[in-house]
């Protein structure tokens, strides 16, 4: 790559305003360097981006980041079976914006909700799982329903 594009590009990754920025500029770097006979690595290799070190943008931070490249409360970067940069939802494995009871102890082992609801308002959410824990048949009495990240087990 140039060094007007690699600069350029370096930019567009480092300075991502969110999610799905960052993924096009990902993709956009990427398609560049396998045009001019490059990886992404050897891409960037001039400019002060480290793939390792990628923007975060939010929610419950990851354990296990074995192809994920960035993410937020509901959303992350992973690849896809071509080596495309893709966003996807997150699941429970990887944490994720839910309503779920706590018990008055402060524990809790219910999680009301599902990933495919996390972009949801809190009121959204937490009426869907007042709506849940209803059709449980079961007492909010001793606990509440909160809206947090829950990380499934």
């Amino acid at each position: 790559m140039t060094t007007n594009t690699t600069v350029l590009t370096g930019a567009a990754i480092k300075y991502a305003a969110n999610l799905n920025t960052l993924c096009a500029a990902l993709n956009d770097a990427q398609a560049t360097a396998r045009e001019q006979g490059f990886g992404l690595d050897e891409a960037l290799a001039g400019t002060d981006v480290d793939l390792a070190l990628l923007p975060i943008f939010g929610g419950l931070a990851i354990s296990n980041t074995d192809d994920i490249w960035s993410w937020d409360a509901t959303h992350l970067i992973t690849t896809d079976e071509h080596g495309k940069f893709v966003v996807r939802r997150r699941t429970a494995r990887e944490g994720y914006r839910a309503a779920y009871y706590v018990a008055g102890g402060g524990q809790s082992d219910v999680v009301l909700t599902t990933p495919e609801q996390s972009d949801l308002p809190d009121a959204n959410l937490i009426a869907l799982a007042q709506a849940e824990f209803a059709e449980q048949g079961s007492d909010l009495a001793g606990g509440q329903i909160v809206v947090g990240y829950w990380q499934g087990r």
